[in-house]
């Protein structure tokens, strides 16, 4: 079939993963018909390109080459579907009851299985680790368990240990609002249905299985015991990847919002320096002997690292480099790196909607294609100063189209804060693979080598911190889509095709043009009112025309996982108004989101004390809300009608609303169009509500009261529960609907 069928079966076996992954939602249910209606439409594409394309496109794909094109495109749907995890009879999830069901369902119970990872710090202060379940209360499970417990509880737990863990078991909860990290199927895709909140965890059978775990700890330990911490966990960090070490998350976030989260991963980087080292050390062995040597040292330390995505790519591909060297052949890199991918998506296909496992092959990609010309042009610097430039260069527009469809976020500074830290993440690099050589030898050396470390971890963290305090140091765009990726890609592409090249300034300015028109029209045109699930809270977020509005910030944990996300994926990075309504307000709430988003005007309820107000440096200026005597004439106008309980008054593009919260009885409304009700917690008085006859209601609730909801429906009037439907949205054209749900099955944005 020629020369280039390989690398043509390798991008379409990428794309068929791409395409289940992208169209097949394992939610909806039904995922084998999902995938017999993708496979054979990929046959029948196949089959249809070979017998059209061919005619006119003769350089392109033969009409063979096609067939089997579309016959690769439909395997690779099959095979990831096939190892798509699923529950098995037994799984202990099945012991709790029905993932579906309107709240989370809980028991308690006491689970024994063996532990499969060292404990990690949550966010929230706990340690977490899998179990693989062996018996429930005594009776046989089976199922992989994701176990939080107390700090202290985990003291000395390790990999190959048998535990008895006693807590909540409950299904971990699905996504309930835009852009929030959707836990379910976190868990799903790691093959675990079910989690456990434990109390107390009782080591069964202290005997720990021997592991690559052992070896970094040790190394982990060593480079703390002089540096201290976090200082300690940096160099362990850049060495060893974040995954394998608990670095502390106030120094991770610094790392992210500078643009460096990549320093702290273990990638191709590291691999390189590991190489050229051992390359160096086994000069005396001939070309067969250094090949044995490096493969060895490449697995070594792809174990090392916890075989993590970035550095098995960068272990494959060396290994193809290494192996060239000593046949005396050359390697072309393009085909090694998908070759690459190729291999690992057969390992586990899954990781094609991994964002870091996509953000490695981009950035490695960009090397590989812009480096070289870069060089070029910066050739009136200095080598290692051409060098340090062009490699955030090269990297920046490849990663930017998935960066933006995972996070909706840029770092302003990121080529900058490169350059400026280049130095020290050589540095760094170099002494933290000595120091770790050192305390696999002997740990007083590797701690003595870590602690000639001190000044370059200390500058770093200074450097980072700078640059991320710095105003403007992130620039929130929001969410882009797939299409957009693909459009964003091609542009690239065709960048780098010579024909097109000398035209690249109406390249960059439809790739521009693709990511700021619809930003700039959705700002001028949009009007939406999101009400966001977030139990008995009361948040929500209005957005009319260019104004943005948060009603109630929640609590820190509900910016965390809630208000943040959604904020963060819409493009938000300043609000407007900050609306504070009642005494449930959390003042700490609102300091955490200041962290992230400007904050304008804060309207409050003047009844409020300043204990429920947040601090006075978290918005620009602050002021009372207004009477209904003293709201001003407009499309969007606001009042308060009480300040206990507190009763809102919204008037947005025709629509009138009414927010409530708080105990007592509220005054009455107006008169006027039915409103749309709001309220969280307790519902209203029963004699209020038949007097106001709402035109729709939402309730911010956990729980769903079936007699209002009877009542209300038996009055033809509409009723929303969050705890039910998840996020409620209204537009003027479409009224109320629960919200599409775009989430994150990988990792929170905050």
């Amino acid at each position: 079939m020629g020369d280039r069928t390989a690398p043509l079966l390798g991008c379409a076996y990428i794309a068929g993963l791409l395409l289940a992954e992208g169209a097949i939602a394992p939610s909806d249910g039904a995922v084998g018909l999902q995938l017999a209606r993708w496979g054979t439409a990929a046959l029948a594409l196949g089959a249809a390109a070979a017998v059209l394309i061919p005619r006119w496109w003769w350089r392109g794909p033969s009409a063979r080459q096609w067939l089997a094109i579309g016959l690769t495109v439909a395997v690779a749907v099959a095979y990831w579907g096939a190892r798509l995890p699923q529950p098995g009879e037994a799984d202990i999830s099945r012991y709790v009851g029905s993932a579906a069901a309107q709240a989370p369902q809980a028991r308690t119970a006491a689970v024994e299985g063996r532990v499969l990872s060292l404990p990690e710090l949550t966010r929230e202060g706990r340690a977490r680790l899998w179990l693989a379940a062996q018996r429930l209360d005594g009776t046989p499970a089976t199922g992989q368990l994701y176990v939080t417990v107390p700090v202290l509880q985990a003291t000395g737990v390790a990999p190959g240990q048998h535990a008895r863990v006693r807590g909540t078991l409950y299904h971990p909860p699905s996504s309930r609002n835009p852009g929030a990290f959707d836990f379910q199927a976190y868990l799903a895709r790691q093959g675990a249905f079910a989690s456990l909140s434990g109390r107390q965890l009782t080591q069964t059978a202290p005997e720990a299985d021997w592991g690559w775990w052992q070896l970094r700890q040790r190394i982990v330990r060593a480079q703390v015991r002089w540096l201290g911490s976090p200082n300690g966990q940096l160099p362990s960090s850049m060495v060893l990847g974040r995954r394998a070490v608990d670095l502390p998350y106030s120094v991770q976030d610094r790392f992210v919002e500078a643009g460096l989260a990549h320093v702290l991963a273990a990638s191709g980087f590291h691999v390189s320096l590991l190489l050229g080292a051992v390359s160096v050390a086994a000069r005396r062995l001939g070309d067969w002997g250094r090949l044995g040597v490096a493969l060895a040292a490449l697995v070594a330390y792809a174990g090392l690292t916890g075989g993590q995505p970035a550095t098995l790519r960068a272990a494959l591909m060396e290994a193809a480099g290494a192996l060239a060297v000593a046949s005396n052949r050359q390697v072309d890199a393009k085909r090694a790196l998908l070759l690459a991918a190729t291999l690992l998506l057969v390992w586990d296909p899954l990781w094609i909607g991994d964002w870091e496992f996509g953000l490695s092959f981009a950035a490695t990609w960009g090397l590989i294609t812009t480096v070289p010309a870069l060089l070029q042009r910066l050739d009136w610097l200095p080598s290692p100063l051409a060098t340090a430039v062009a490699i955030p260069v090269a990297v920046f527009p490849w990663v930017l189209p998935l960066q933006l469809h995972f996070f909706g976020v840029i770092p302003t500074y990121s080529i900058l804060a490169n350059v400026a830290v280049a130095p020290l993440v050589y540095w760094l690099a170099w002494g933290g693979m000595a120091s770790a050589l050192g305390a696999a030898i002997a740990p007083p050396l590797g701690s003595a080598l870590a602690w000639l470390l001190t000044p370059a971890v200390t500058l770093l963290q200074g450097i980072v911190g700078a640059i991320a305090g710095l105003p403007g140091s992130s620039w929130v765009v929001g969410t882009i889509g797939v299409a957009t990726v693909v459009a964003l890609y091609g542009a690239l592409g065709l960048a780098n095709v010579r024909a097109v090249r000398q035209r690249w300034p109406w390249l960059a300015l439809a790739a521009l043009a693709l990511l700021v028109l619809p930003w700039a029209y959705e700002r001028a045109t949009l009007t939406r009112v999101t009400v966001l699930a977030a139990g008995d809270e009361l948040v929500a977020v209005v957005r009319d025309r260019g104004t943005v509005t948060l009603i109630n910030s929640g609590s820190p944990e509900t910016v965390q996982f809630v208000v943040g996300p959604f904020l963060q994926r819409q493009g938000i990075g300043h609000l407007n108004r900050a609306i504070v309504l009642s005494r449930s307000s959390d003042r700490r709430g609102w300091s955490a989101l200041a962290e992230h988003v400007s904050l304008g005007t804060l309207a409050f309820n003047p009844a409020l004390g300043a204990q429920h107000l947040p601090a006075s440096g978290v918005a620009a200026q602050r002021q009372p809300l207004p009477s209904p005597s003293q709201r001003s004439p407009g499309n969007s106008r606001m009042a308060l009608s009480s300040a206990e309980p507190a009763l809102l008054q919204l008037h947005l593009r025709g629509q009138d609303w009414l927010w409530l919260e708080g105990k007592g009885d509220p005054p009455p409304a107006a008169a006027g169009q039915p409103p749309i009700l709001v309220w969280a917690g307790s519902p209203p008085p029963e004699r209020w509500w038949r007097e106001l006859v709402p035109q729709a209601a939402i309730a911010a609730s956990r729980t769903v009261d079936a007699q209002l909801e009877q009542d209300l429906s038996a009055r033809a009037v509409p009723i929303h529960w969050t705890v039910r439907a998840g996020a409620i949205q209204w537009r003027p054209r479409t009224g109320l609907r629960a919200s599409e749900l775009t989430v994150d099955p990988q990792r929170s944005p905050y």
